[in-house]
Formats: C-alpha cells, structure tokens, sequence
C-alpha cells in the first residue's frame, strides 16, 4: 500500500503488467484444463487462494506476472509515460551484453540476426534513440511483489525465488533494435537501442520453465536461507538425474512444493472454473493437451452446433479505411460435459 501512494503512476503501469500476463498466461495455458482464470480480470491475483498454494501452476502465475510488472514499467520509461524514471543504460559497444549472471536465462537465439556475420556495416552503427530502462522495471517489479513476502519460510522462499524467474525472464533476453540511415535507404549509419523481446517470447520462455518446474522437498529444505536452499536443490536432482546432461540448474527453474488438483471440477473458493463447457478437440490423440480425453476428465462430451457472425474479407482502401464484411460462421463444435 506504501509503494502505491508513493508511486501512483508507476502502479498503474505495473497493474496494465498484470493483464498484460493474465492474457499471455490465457494464450499458453489455453489447452491446459487450468486455464490462468486466477489471473483473469484482478489486478491482485496474489491476493487469491490458488496463488497461496504452492502448486506448479502458482509458481508460473508468480513468475508471469513479475515478468509483465518489469516489461510495463521498463518500456512506460523509454515512452517517457513516467516522471521516475528514464531512457535506459546504453552498453557502449557491447551489441549482445548479458550480464553474467543472467546468461543461463537467455533464450537460445541471440540478436546475431541484426548483425550478420561478414557484413561490411556491422562497424557502422551507434548507440541512440531511447532503450527501455530494464534496471528500473526489475527494481519496481521486485519492490512491487517480493515486498509482499514478510517470512522467510517455505513458501515465501519459493514465491521470491519465481518471481525472479519472472524479471529476469525478460531483463536477459534483452534485444537490439535498429533502424537505418543514409541515402535512399543505403543503410550507411544504422542508430540502436535496447529493447525487450516480444512479450508473446516471455511467455514461451516460461511455458517452458512450467514443463521443466521442480518440486522442493519441504521436510527437507525447511526454513534454510536461500543460498541453502538452492545447494541443496542442486545437490538432490544430481541424484534424481545423473545421466541428464540437458537439464538446467535449479537456481533458474521454477519451484512449486505442493501436488496440483486436477482442475477438473468447479472450486470458486481457488478460481478454478473446471472445464465442464470447455470447448475441446476429439480428433485430437489421448493424452493431447487440448484433446477431449485430456480436458473433459473423463467425463465425455457433447457435440453442439454453434453460429456467430465474423468480419471478414477485410480490405485495405487508400487512404485510410479498412472494409470488412461480415460472415456467418455455422459449424458444430465438441465441448465437456
């Protein structure tokens, strides 16, 4: 509540990051029988019972959120929507910097494609224009969450630890952008700045890290510091996983403590919706995320026949109009009983 009065206009843009991840958490659980509705429609869904679990879907909620909380307020910066802060730190000659620390977060892309290998322009560019203040979003999206965390056991641990999964997320995966100059579009002199990836790559990035979410031992890791935590993280899947060389260290996965429900009934006190109603694909294979096998929990489903109106046809007119018509769409679709 202090950080809102102190900072009104910057909790407005981290509050625009929370939908902005309510609806990426929407697109990538879209198949899943939870489908991110503890995100829908709130501008404080840490306030809600499900992200007071520890279940593996609470961590991505926790880490999705912190990502568009620093993605918001590092790109109002670079806008000049707020007073606070300003243009972001430009790296001098360093086109790909990733701080050492972050590198295990990086997507496996880098910006190698605006600066190709034996191109003769590479040397003929500069800083400029106005990157996004990543420092600054990171720290209001740190303020902003962790400060919510008042105890240092089990659960706060796990909520600091993904949400910055979350920032960081985004702050390592930083992109350069450029735009030319020069004769006819010669390209002569290109100006660049910092930019974070699509936020549509954020959520890609996390759906990952969701797949990949490791469960803490309760019993095992108590109240330990946090450092502990993680050596002791580390130390059990080199037991669990010796074999695996592929699997990435702990201290960049997301940690969850507490087996998920199914999701498949209706429980208003969690904001689980259930899926009865859900639309659902039958030509899908078992077990597909999205078939009917998967999100109608056994249950079956009905086939109905549904007609709704759509634009389409759109035409772009010279200049400016786009004209559309609008279609009758008649086609009969599966959902859960």
């Amino acid at each position: 509540m202090e950080l809102c009065i102190r900072a009104p206009e910057t909790t407005k843009v981290a509050i625009q990051g929370i939908h902005l991840a309510a609806d990426e958490c929407a697109f990538q659980m879209a198949k899943h029988r939870w489908n991110c509705s503890s995100l829908q429609g709130s501008t404080n869904p840490h306030g809600t019972q499900l992200f007071k679990k520890g279940y593996r879907e609470s961590a991505f909620g926790h880490a999705i959120a912190a990502a568009g909380i620093a993605y918001s307020v590092a790109k109002a910066c670079s806008q000049g929507k707020l007073l606070s802060c300003g243009c972001g730190f430009q790296y001098d000659d360093q086109v790909n910097y990733i701080p050492s620390k972050e590198a295990d977060y990086a997507f496996d892309e880098s910006n190698e494609a605006i600066f190709k290998k034996g191109s003769n322009s590479i040397s003929s560019w500069k800083w400029s224009g106005c990157s996004h203040n990543m420092d600054y979003g990171m720290k209001f999206a740190k303020l902003f969450l962790d400060s919510r965390e008042k105890s240092h056991d089990l659960p706060a641990l796990t909520n600091l630890h993904n949400n910055k999964v979350g920032r960081v997320a985004v702050s390592a995966n930083m992109e350069v952008r450029c735009k030319c100059h020069g004769l006819s579009g010669s390209c002569e002199l290109r100006t660049c700045w910092r930019s974070p990836p699509e936020f549509r790559r954020v959520g890609l990035f996390l759906k990952n890290k969701f797949r990949k979410a490791i469960m803490i031992d309760q019993s095992e890791l108590g109240n330990r510091p946090l450092s502990r935590v993680q050596k002791l993280n580390k130390q059990r899947r080199k037991r669990r996983d010796r074999q695996s060389e592929k699997r990435s260290n702990a201290n960049i996965d997301l940690w969850y403590y507490e087996r998920s429900p199914t999701y498949c009934e209706s429980n208003k006190d969690f904001s689980i919706p259930g899926t009865t109603g859900r639309r659902c694909n039958k030509t899908a294979t078992r077990g597909e995320m999205g078939s009917c096998s998967t999100l109608c929990c056994g249950r079956g489903y009905n086939t109905i026949r549904q007609v709704y109106t759509t634009r389409c046809n759109c035409q772009f007119i010279w200049c400016c109009q786009v004209t559309c018509r609008n279609c009758t769409v008649d086609e009969w679709i599966t959902v859960c009983k």
